[in-house]
C-alpha cells in the first residue's frame, strides 16, 4: 500500500492511452454524474464550470442550504481558499517584471523585521520549501480558531497582526532542502506586494487581475460586511472527525440538523488574508486559470517559470508544485491550477493547455472529497460513458437503520492486488479515486468518520473480494508522533461472486438476520491502522465488526457489465449493525483479512 494511497488523498497517475481526438461537451451526461457525485460526497451543493476553447457552460446539483429546498445556482460566489495563492504568484511575478524583486533575493532585503528567516528567498517563499514555520493551526493558536466559530459574528484580522506570534521561532529546516505547504509563505508575500505597491492587497489584486480579465465578482474579502451574493459555506461533523453534539453549543440558527453547521464566517478569510481570502464564482475562476495559462497576466518567460514544478508534498502526500501552482498528470495529458481546500468551501480548479479545457469544480460544503469529484469528472468529459441511474432507496435504508456503520460510497475498482489483470479498463481505473463517508453512529468518539476511501480487488482464502478502504483524514486524525501516523479506519470486504447473484433487481437491498459469513456478500470491521514512516510498516487491527445477529442493509451496483472487476465504477448504500471484537471467538476471522485486535488500551 503506498502512502499516497494510505493517506487516501488524491492520487494521479500518468498513463498511456489514446487521447480523443475531438472533445465535445456532453451536457447531458455531465449533469448527470455531477448529482450523482453530489449525492454521494453529501454536500449540500456542487457547481461546475467547464471552458472548452471558447465555450463555456455551468452545472450544478443539491442546494444552497440544506435547511431549504432552494437550488445552487451557477453564478454562486465562494470562497476560494488556496487558489488565492495561484494569484498571489501572479501579481508576485508582475513586481519582478516592473524591476522590484527578484527570485532570488532573499526575505531580510524587503521585509527586514523577519531577520531570523533572512536567508529565504521569494522563490522558495513562492514554492513552499523555505521553511518557514506555519501560524495556523498550532495547539497555541487553536483556542483563538475555535473562538471565531463561536463568536458567530465577522472578524477582520489585520494582516500585519498574523504572523507575530510566530516572527522569533526558527525555521523548521535549512531553506531549500524540503517542502512544506504552509499558509505563511503567501502571507510574507502579501506583505512584500503591499509594501513596494504602496496600497492595500485587495486593491492590488483588482488593478493586477480583476480588471485586466474583466472579473466583477473576484475580491480579496476584507470587509466586515458580508456580500448578499456569497454562498453560505458548511461544515459537517462526519468530514471533521469532531463528536457531532458540540453542534448543540452553537446558536440555533447556525445548526442544519445533527451534524452540519453553518461556517461561513467561522474561519474568517481575513485569518488566511494573501494564502486563502478570495471570493469569486466558479466561472470567473475559469476565466483567471485560462487568462493566466494564455498569457493574458504575465510574460511568457514568467509563466514559464511558474509552471516549472519540483517535487513537493501536502500533508506528506507527493504534489507536483510550481510558483503557486500545481501540476497534474492525467491519462489525458497535463492540467495546471490549485485546489483551494477552506472551512465551509472547496474547489479545484485545472487548466489543460493541450485541449484549451478549464474546468472549476466548487462546493459549498468542507473540508470535502472534490478531488475526487474533479476526477471522475475529468473522465467524463474525455471519456463520455453513460451513467447508470443510481435508485437510492433511502425508506429502505435509513441513516439510523441501526447503531453501527452508516456507508455512502461511489468509486472505481483499482488493481492493487491484481496485476495480472490485462482489463481494457484497467489503466484507466487509476485516474478513478472513489468519493463518498462513512461514520460509526458512536458519535461521541471523535475521530469515528471516514472520509476519503479507495476501492480495490483483493484475494482472501481463495475468495475474489472488492475491499473498500476508508480513513479518518480529519481535524482530530490522530498523529502518534513525527515519525509514525494514526488514522482510524474502516473497511468492507464484498464477495464478488455473491455480489453477482444479487444483480436481480429485487434483491439488490439486502435486509438479513442470522447471517453466516461464509454466504454473505460482506465483512465489515471499524479499527485503526498505524504507518511507520521511518520503515513503512503498516500495522492494521479491528476492534468492532459486523454483528452477525442483527438486521443489516446495503444496496450495491456497478455502471458498466456488472462483473465487479478491475475498472468497473460501483456504488453503494449500507447500514452495517457492529459489536465489539471477542479476543476469544474471533481470532480465526481476524487473521483470515490479515487483521489484529486493537488493544483495549493504548
Amino acid at each position: 500500500m503506498s502512502y499516497c494511497r494510505f493517506l487516501g488523498l488524491l492520487c494521479l497517475f500518468l498513463v498511456s492511452g489514446p487521447l480523443s481526438a475531438q472533445l465535445e461537451i456532453n451536457r447531458d451526461g455531465i449533469q448527470a454524474e455531477l448529482e450523482e457525485y453530489n449525492f454521494f460526497s453529501q454536500a449540500p451543493g456542487t457547481v461546475l464550470s467547464i471552458c472548452l476553447m471558447d465555450e463555456c457552460q455551468e452545472f450544478s446539483a443539491g442546494v444552497k442550504d440544506p435547511a431549504g429546498d432552494e437550488s445552487i445556482a451557477i453564478d454562486s460566489l465562494f470562497r476560494i481558499g488556496s487558489l488565492t495563492k495561484t494569484m498571489v504568484a501572479v501579481l508576485t511575478l508582475q513586481l519582478l517584471e516592473d524591476g522590484v524583486i527578484a527570485l532570488n533575493d532573499p526575505l531580510s532585503m524587503h521585509l527586514p523585521q523577519f531577520g531570523g528567516w533572512g536567508e529565504v528567498t521569494i522563490r522558495q517563499l513562492m514554492q513552499m520549501r523555505s521553511g518557514v514555520p506555519a501560524y495556523l493551526f498550532r495547539p497555541e493558536a487553536l483556542f483563538s480558531v475555535l473562538g471565531d466559530v463561536f463568536k458567530h459574528k465577522k472578524v477582520v484580522y489585520d494582516p500585519n497582526q498574523l504572523l507575530n506570534d510566530i516572527k522569533g521561532r526558527e525555521l523548521d529546516f535549512t531553506p531549500g532542502t524540503a517542502s512544506a505547504y504552509n499558509n505563511t509563505n503567501y502571507v510574507l508575500l502579501g506583505l512584500i506586494l503591499e509594501k513596494y505597491r504602496g496600497q492595500k492587497l485587495e486593491t492590488i489584486l483588482a488593478e493586477g487581475i480583476a480588471e485586466p480579465l474583466g472579473l466583477k465578482n473576484t475580491y480579496l474579502d476584507m470587509s466586515t460586511e458580508d456580500d448578499p451574493q456569497l454562498t453560505r459555506g458548511f461544515l459537517q461533523s462526519h468530514f471533521s472527525g469532531l463528536p457531532s453534539w458540540l453542534n448543540l453549543l452553537l446558536p440555533k440558527e447556525l445548526r442544519r440538523g445533527w451534524d452540519t453547521i453553518d461556517i461561513t464566517n467561522g474561519f474568517p478569510a481575513s485569518r488566511a488574508w494573501a494564502a486563502g481570502g478570495v471570493v469569486s464564482s466558479p466561472r470567473e475562476m475559469n476565466t483567471f486559470i485560462r487568462g493566466l495559462m494564455n498569457g493574458k497576466l504575465i510574460s511568457d518567460h514568467s509563466l514559464a517559470q511558474m509552471i516549472a514544478v519540483r517535487e513537493g508534498n501536502i500533508l506528506g502526500n507527493p504534489v507536483q508544485y510550481g510558483l503557486g501552482i500545481m501540476k497534474e498528470q492525467t491519462p489525458y495529458g497535463d492540467f495546471y491550477g490549485h485546489g483551494g481546500v477552506g472551512v465551509g468551501y472547496q474547489n479545484m480548479t485545472y487548466y489543460s493547455p493541450e485541449h484549451d479545457l478549464g474546468v472549476v469544480v466548487t462546493q459549498n460544503v468542507g473540508p470535502a472529497a472534490t478531488g475526487s469529484i474533479f476526477v471522475s469528472l475529468i473522465t467524463k468529459i474525455f471519456e463520455g460513458k453513460a451513467v447508470k441511474p443510481f435508485d437510492a432507496r433511502r425508506n429502505e435504508i435509513p441513516d439510523w437503520f441501526w447503531n453501527g456503520l452508516h456507508l455512502k460510497v461511489k468509486g472505481n475498482i483499482n488493481p492493487m492486488a491484481s496485476e495480472d489483470d490485462d482489463s481494457e479498463n484497467k489503466d484507466k481505473s487509476l485516474f478513478g479515486p472513489t468519493v463518498g463517508y462513512a461514520y460509526d453512529k458512536r458519535r461521541f468518539v471523535p475521530g469515528q468518520s471516514f472520509n476519503n476511501f479507495s476501492s480495490t480487488y483483493v484475494k482472501a482464502d481463495d475468495q475474489d473480494y472488492i475491499q473498500l478502504t476508508a480513513f479518518s483524514q480529519t481535524a482530530v486524525g490522530g498523529f502518534l508522533s513525527p515519525e509514525s501516523l494514526s488514522f482510524p479506519v474502516t473497511m468492507i470486504y464484498l464477495k464478488r461472486d455473491r455480489l453477482i447473484s444479487y444483480e436481480d433487481e429485487n434483491k439488490k437491498v439486502v435486509i438479513e438476520k442470522d447471517l453466516d459469513l461464509s454466504s454473505t456478500p460482506v465483512f465489515v470491521f471499524v479499527g485503526e491502522v498505524r504507518f511507520d514512516q521511518s520503515s513503512g510498516s503498516v500495522y492494521t487491527c479491528a476492534s468492532r465488526l459486523l454483528d452477525t445477529g442483527r438486521e443489516m442493509a446495503f444496496q450495491f451496483s456497478g455502471n458498466f457489465e456488472e462483473s465487479y472487476g478491475t475498472g468497473e465504477s460501483i456504488k453503494m448504500l449500507g447500514n452495517f449493525p457492529l459489536r465489539n471484537v471477542s479476543w476469544l471467538w474471533d481470532q480465526d476471522l481476524l487473521s483470515l483479512f490479515g487483521l489484529n485486535r486493537c488493544p483495549i488500551f493504548g
